[in-house]
């Protein structure tokens, strides 16, 4: 049931004594602990965008018709408990766990939806709080989420009977004729639109559409409605299940600081204690999800097809023509721009300049401030292996050209520091900032020197790009496949940190996407790839060096040792998709090649009794987690010139057998044991066909198909002094290429 707060307190006296002893922290950016609005900012504003979070103490907790505010008088236990549990966090270890606004957020967040559970529960305060409480707490989370924490259905049931007899109106948007989603959640206790669960939404979708007041979302989701059901029996998200909890363990932690009313039981231990106790009922959320590799390399070969084409310069000319009231020579270059655009398939752009990006998608803004610059982004992010933060942050100059004519950028690592990282990169990173710089300088150049900035040269308005969004917009405006079921792939700022490893290791996968294989012909990968190993290498034998006094990571480390395991992880994924294409029936060639298929079939056969359907795509888990551990252990790459797939791995005992180690020990002297994985400069094409750690792929075909013409025609060419050698390489492709 709802408790319904009485108020017997008008003042916060307490609330105001508590927060004034406060000692002032550097975070808090104005005003005073006393207020119902904390700006926090831990970071440099000088390394990092967007680095101030805004905390409102003036939130919802309960629903109509018994509806509450956080700050409201008779609430003032839990609005210091809460303004308490925000500073404290922020506090050095051991008090606190927080170093980022963000994180900050996103606990109080949670805490809210503790407080939100509580209040509708009816019990009044923590100290009230006993063991059975925790138990009804975690297995409401365990068998429906916040659906079962909040009971939002519910909620949403009560607010229609409201309206049905005539006690409420429903809120509708200003000016529009459709429902306001955030006046509806705040009606429903709730802090946003987007806190509503699928459950509540899809009752209160229903109800809306039958008042005659949905929206285009609305309908677009009742349309939907069948086609994209969730999965009922899937697991909760780990990740999200430990945030809630950890509220329960914050709340013991600074048990003797939040003395005016403490929690009534000690829930956990310890963090390990929250994570232990939910292992069994949630999933394991791989922290970089990798986008699907033909999506995200068709969403890459767009980009660079775009920001290499003269569409970009014509675009370019036409927005400093407008910035100069040139109109005839905007006339002009709006022409040239959909001559290209219309050569390169995409839809022709109108002179139309709407008062938002996104309002128009045939206008030029749309084209310009969001297509382009999403072309820029993507780019820079699939070639430079920079997370979302990083290129938030890049500024102009941020490309050097060093004296051997070699391109490198140079990208900020963010928290408190200026520490740079200087990474080579190919000359279509440069492109795509010059792209940006140039487009800053039309009109009015901002300010700041953030290069993902801009003054609209047609509007006067200040663009902050919003990644995310011209990620969706950009994958709309280059068609992106569907997947193999028919729906599309999202994707988000979080997944750019992938691009970089997708398009390393399926490089030469998809020949049909011309942009991208003709950047891998004047760009090789392994020079990036190399920095970014031997760098990550060295940081962890640094940590492995250091006193146990010493062991405090830097910003600068932990970034460097990160972007090495997610394009490793970017390599596993590729495995796995090999792997499963074995099993559903693909061809994999060569002497592992033959191994990795001989293991898969007994795969197949040990799991024989529980799969009962033709191909593998639809096996029962205990298949497909065997055929993901036999992915770690085999994790494939592509040689660098793209004819082969090797399989070496870390064992130093398999060392031995590699062609390509072992030519390098007879160069080197040094023994194959003691290298770690195979080393391509050494591994020419005779040397990897005859090593038994190579595989081979139909798609890779072409270049042994090209090889053995070359041989057969240097055989008819070749004179009696080069014809042995001519003749044992033409027996050599004859025995090894394709087998």
């Amino acid at each position: 049931m709802l408790v319904e707060v009485s108020s017997s307190n008008d003042t916060r006296i307490y609330h105001d004594y508590v927060m004034g002893r406060l000692p002032h922290r550097r975070w808090l950016k104005g005003g005073r602990f006393e207020d119902d609005r904390w700006v926090i900012e831990t970071q440099n504003p000088d390394t990092m965008r967007l680095t101030s979070r805004t905390i409102s103490f003036d939130a919802l907790l309960t629903p109509l018709p018994y509806q509450k505010r956080l700050n409201d008088a008779g609430l003032e236990n839990d609005l210091i408990t809460a303004k308490l549990l925000v500073f404290y966090s922020l506090e050095p270890a051991p008090v606190g766990w927080n170093e980022s606004a963000s994180s900050v957020d996103i606990d109080f967040k949670k805490f809210l939806v503790f407080l939100q559970w509580r209040y509708d529960r009816g019990i009044p305060d923590n100290r009230a709080l006993t063991g059975g409480w925790h138990r009804e707490f975690e297995q409401s989370l365990k068998e429906n989420g916040r659906e079962g924490l909040l009971r939002l259905s519910s909620r949403v049931d009560t607010l229609v009977s409201m309206y049905r007899a005539d006690e409420i109106d429903i809120p509708l948007k200003a000016g529009h004729r459709s429902a306001s989603p955030q006046k509806i959640a705040e009606m429903l206790g709730i802090y946003g639109a987007r806190s509503l669960t699928p459950e509540a939404r899809r009752v209160l979708d229903k109800f809306l559409l039958s008042a005659g007041v949905a929206g285009k979302a609305v309908i677009a989701r009742l349309n939907r409605e069948g086609l994209d059901d969730e999965d009922d029996e899937a697991k909760a998200n780990g990740n999200t299940v430990y945030k809630m909890l950890f509220v329960w363990f914050a709340l013991w932690k600074l048990r003797g600081k939040l003395t005016h009313d403490p929690i009534g039981v000690k829930a956990y231990n310890s963090p390990r204690h929250i994570y232990k106790s939910i292992r069994g009922w949630t999933k394991r959320c791989d922290p970089w999800p990798d986008p699907p590799s033909y999506q995200a390399s068709w969403l890459i070969n767009s980009a660079l097809t775009l920001i290499l084409d003269d569409a970009t310069t014509h675009l370019l000319n036409l927005a400093e023509a407008h910035a100069r009231n040139n109109t005839e020579r905007a006339h002009q270059q709006l022409i040239k721009a959909n001559q290209r655009l219309q050569k390169l398939g995409a839809e022709e752009i109108t002179p139309n300049v709407a008062s938002r990006v996104r309002q128009d998608r045939t206008g030029l803004r749309y084209a310009i401030y969001e297509i382009l610059v999403a072309a820029c982004v993507i780019v820079i992010a699939a070639f430079s292996a920079r997370r979302k933060n990083e290129l938030f942050a890049l500024k102009v100059g941020c490309i050097e050209l060093d004296p051997n004519g070699a391109v490198w950028l140079h990208s900020l690592i963010l928290k408190n520091k200026k520490d740079v990282d200087r990474i080579p990169v190919p000359k279509s990173v440069q492109v795509a900032v010059s792209i940006l710089e140039r487009l800053r300088e039309i009109g009015e150049t901002p300010a700041d020197n953030w290069l993902l900035q801009f003054n609209c040269v047609f509007t006067g308005q200040l663009i902050d790009v919003d990644i995310n969004a011209c990620l969706t917009s950009f994958a709309a405006w280059c068609e992106t496949p569907p997947l193999p079921d028919g729906t599309k792939w999202n994707f988000s700022a979080h997944q750019l940190r992938k691009f970089f490893g997708i398009t390393y290791f399926w490089r030469y996968m998809y020949p049909n996407l011309a942009a991208l294989s003709l950047q891998y012909r004047h760009f090789n990968p392994e020079t990036t790839m190399g920095y970014i190993s031997s760098r990550s290498r060295s940081t962890i034998k640094l940590w492995d060096e250091r006193q146990a006094a010493e062991q405090r990571r830097s910003a600068t480390e932990r970034a460097t040792v990160e972007r090495l395991v997610v394009v490793e992880s970017s390599r596993l994924q590729f495995t796995k998709d090999i792997l499963q294409s074995v099993a559903d029936g693909a061809v994999l060639s060569g002497p592992l090649g033959r191994v990795i298929t001989d293991e898969i079939d007994a795969l197949k056969k040990q799991f024989a009794s529980e799969v009962h359907i033709t191909g593998a795509t639809g096996a029962p888990a205990t298949f497909l987690d065997a055929l993901a551990g036999l992915a770690k252990e085999r994790m494939l790459r592509v040689h660098k010139e793209g004819h082969s797939l090797c399989g070496l791995g870390q064992n130093p005992a398999d060392n031995a057998h590699a062609s390509c180690l072992k030519l390098k020990s007879e160069v080197t002297g040094i023994p194959t044991a003691v290298f770690d994985g195979p080393d391509f400069t050494f591994a020419d094409e005779g040397g990897c066909l005859v090593c038994p750690h190579r595989a081979g792929l139909p798609v890779l075909a072409p270049f042994w198909d090209r090889e053995v013409a070359s041989a057969f025609a240097s055989l008819r060419e070749a004179n009696d002094e080069h014809l042995v050698y001519v003749e044992q390489r033409v027996k050599l492709l004859n025995t090894h290429a394709g087998a």
